[in-house]
């Protein structure tokens, strides 16, 4: 199958990689599953020219939010603006 190759996300749509959930915290801290329903975390890998995030943008959305897709091999998730909560750092 042919590579896509995106031209143009519409309205204040964003492509999110999303992070993979732990299970167990580096301090060795299990996670019960009531917090691992929490909203997601991902970075941004495209946007729209509406969107006020930037690619490379770590954020925090709504875990209803989007639609899953396969593009290019890679599993993302193409979600509105408007479901994003913050935009962090990791330190």
């Amino acid at each position: 199958m042919a590579e896509i190759k995106i031209t143009k996300l519409h309205a204040d749509r964003l492509l999110v990689k999303a992070r993979e959930k732990q299970k167990q915290m580096e301090s060795g801290l299990i996670i019960p599953d009531s917090v691992k329903e929490r909203p997601e975390m991902g970075t941004v890998v495209a946007k729209s020219d509406l969107a006020i995030s930037q690619i490379g943008d770590k954020i925090m959305f709504n875990k209803e939010a989007g639609v899953n897709m396969k593009l290019n091999g890679e599993n993302v998730l193409m979600i509105r603006e408007t479901d994003v909560y913050i935009t962090y750092t990791e330190e």
